[in-house]
């Protein structure tokens, strides 16, 4: 769990909001926010070869001079 995640995970609302309507709110900004953080972030784990689609695999590979052998599985191109 990265930095972000544990931040909204810690976040707590007073003994008094803890019930009904705010309790839900904050799940739901929990929620949202953890949405938004893993649009922000897809733009840069794409550029991680673990990571990121065949696709753009095959574009970082050919940016590095690296070329694929024939009937190479996919986990050992990475």
């Amino acid at each position: 769990m990265n930095e972000f995640m544990k931040k909204l995970a810690g976040m707590v609302l007073p003994s008094w909001m803890d019930r009904g309507e705010p309790r839900k709110l904050l799940q739901t900004a929990r929620r949202f926010w953890a949405e938004v953080y893993g649009w922000v972030t897809w733009p840069l784990n794409q550029f991680d070869p673990l990571t990121c689609t065949p696709a753009l695999l095959n574009l970082l590979a050919y940016d590095r001079d690296i070329s694929r052998f024939d009937g190479e599985p996919l986990e050992l191109f990475r």
